[in-house]
């Protein structure tokens, strides 16, 4: 899975332990995606989300659409490009709108 081609980073919709998760836009495609970075120096941790993602096939878990090493003006970074879920929260935004749980499916 290579990097994506020509992409445009939007806003910030996440921040996690060790990633920072953001809005893309692929600039040939229109497409509009997630992209998780982290610093070069914790990209096994992406590559390891990436191995795990790549190996599953499920309408209940994104999918991982391309990674790559990208050059930022504070260092290199590592980027993995997901699938965009669903807009709105996180899951835990989610399950406090449901009243404390979840639906199956």
């Amino acid at each position: 899975m290579g990097i994506l081609g020509d992409w445009q980073r939007g806003p910030v919709i996440g921040r996690g332990a060790s990633a920072t998760v953001s809005i893309a836009t692929d600039r040939v495609t229109g497409d509009v995606l997630a992209v998780k970075s982290v610093g070069i120096a914790l990209a096994g941790v992406l590559l390891r989300e990436q191995s795990v993602l790549s190996a599953l096939s499920s309408p209940y878990v994104v999918s991982c659409v391309g990674s790559g090493v990208s050059a930022a003006s504070d260092g290199s970074g590592y980027e993995l490009f997901l699938e965009l879920a669903a807009q709105g929260g996180s899951l835990a935004d989610e399950i406090r709108r449901c009243g404390g749980r979840c639906e199956g499916p």
